[in-house]
């Protein structure tokens, strides 16, 4: 993520995605085919603004019945890491200045699948002292794409966001 890792933002990189993602799906979106919309950890952001995209064109504003979109371990639901206090507000200034949005909302039905320890999903509901903690293991599994065999359970927030929360 640029300006931290490459030459190119964060927004800037998914705004070309989005774009390409929009226009692989919207000749099925507009025949009326199932179409979904996947993302993965930064990724997430390139679904979200593809959705934003295609809801833009449809009757209300909203995604058409279609459009599914399913995100993992993304730090922009209820409870993501942009939701905690400190790396959403204190820091949420910086990030967006270097361009990596803190800000983006997930539409009403939006799945999103993670693990307890995530500190990019889950992150808003952790403490400080385990934000660190879990943002050291994120080198040893704990940014994983969950395993649909492992124990899980499902809530959905107040946004009519579905969450699938793994733990192993």
């Amino acid at each position: 993520i640029g300006p931290v890792v490459g030459s190119e933002k964060m927004i800037d990189s998914a705004n070309g995605g989005s774009l390409d993602m929009y226009n692989q799906v919207m000749d099925d979106v507009r025949a009326g085919k199932n179409v979904e919309l996947v993302g993965y950890s930064e990724g997430t952001l390139v679904a979200i603004d593809a959705a934003d995209r295609i809801a833009a064109e449809s009757p209300g504003g909203v995604l058409p019945d279609n459009v599914r979109v399913t995100l993992i371990a993304t730090p922009y639901a209820q409870g993501g890491l942009f939701d905690n206090s400190f790396t959403g507000g204190l820091v949420g200034g910086v990030l967006n200045e270097m361009g990596i949005p803190t800000d983006r909302k997930l539409p009403a039905g939006t799945i999103v699948k993670y693990y307890d320890t995530d500190v990019y999903a889950n992150g808003g509901n952790m403490n400080p002292a385990t934000l660190i903690k879990n943002a050291i293991g994120l080198g040893i599994g704990n940014h994983d794409i969950p395993n649909e065999n492992d124990p899980h359970y499902s809530f959905t927030d107040s946004d009519g966001v579905i969450h699938v929360v793994y733990s192993r």
